[in-house]
């Protein structure tokens, strides 16, 4: 009865949320459409806006922006889960099936707010780069600190299973791919390697095609990408390379949906986030 409980407030409080956050996003819309073509050349210049290259200089953005997307973003869903559930939704089939519920509840709000203002509003599982650590310290000062809930220094991106979590790649992709039909502003799904992809193509040729199977939006193949900075030489090197003995190594991962340079440029809590990442099998 407590979990029914906590389980619908949970799903009203994210709806209120979402209709603040989808006002929000129409005023930035409308402070937007007061810019000036020539504040965006290469926008204007490219026409990649639609309507944008017929703009004067002088001309407002204005309707040009009709064709962007207001996107409704959302980190922790592991997280969430856990405080309810006392584990996560890869662990729990419950606590699962209330996640993707709340997913529908921010849809509804989506399909609400473009239906009131006719713009392409859309949810995003977004990982929040920023926000994934700022959002932690804010709520262990609101709350403390409760354990698998905000103990780290990052929450879990979007609807990720948590990225300790041992589990398989096949189920990691099953438990992950419906999540993606209600993430249309923007998800993905990644896998962690633990070797060289390019020594293994059966393997890759297979994640893909189980990820094509299960209707996986966007999927990923994480694998080391390190580079001696002495002597060039490039593949998985752990403490020192195995050439010229140098420690001094550019180690390349992906942060979410891009690879963004060497790992020492990421904030600290994404790099806490990479350290705890487990490879699947």
């Amino acid at each position: 009865r407590i979990l029914s409980v906590s389980i619908q407030k949970l799903k009203e409080s994210l709806r209120e949320m979402a209709l603040l956050v989808g006002e929000q996003l129409h005023e930035r819309y409308l402070y937007q459409r007061s810019a000036l073509a020539r504040q965006f050349p290469f926008m204007m210049g490219n026409d990649v806006w639609k309507g944008g290259g017929a703009l004067k200089p002088n001309d407002k953005v204005g309707s040009v922006l009709d064709s962007g997307t207001l996107g409704i973003g959302f980190i922790g869903g592991h997280n969430a889960m856990y405080a309810l559930y006392g584990m996560g939704h890869g662990e729990s089939t419950a606590a699962w099936e209330t996640l993707r519920e709340c997913l529908v509840v921010l849809n509804e709000v989506a399909g609400e707010m473009k239906a009131k203002y006719h713009l392409n509003y859309s949810v995003l599982a977004t990982p929040a780069e920023g926000l994934s650590g700022r959002f932690t310290k804010l709520d262990v000062k609101r709350y403390g600190k409760i354990p698998g809930v905000n103990d780290r220094e990052y929450y879990i991106n979007s609807f990720h299973i948590d990225v300790k979590e041992e589990v398989r790649i096949a189920d990691k992709i099953r438990l992950e791919a419906p999540f993606h039909a209600l993430t249309l502003g923007g998800h993905i799904t990644y896998i962690e390697l633990d070797g060289e992809a390019k020594k293994n193509i059966r393997a890759i040729v297979k994640i893909v095609k189980l990820m094509k199977d299960n209707q996986i939006g966007y999927g990923s193949i994480n694998h080391p990408i390190d580079t001696c900075r002495s002597c060039h030489y490039k593949g998985v090197i752990y403490d020192r390379c195995p050439i010229c003995k140098s420690e001094d190594i550019q180690r390349m991962r992906r942060i979410t949906g891009y690879l963004t340079g060497d790992l020492a440029s990421w904030n600290s809590a994404k790099r806490a986030e990479e350290r705890d990442r487990v490879k699947h099998h």
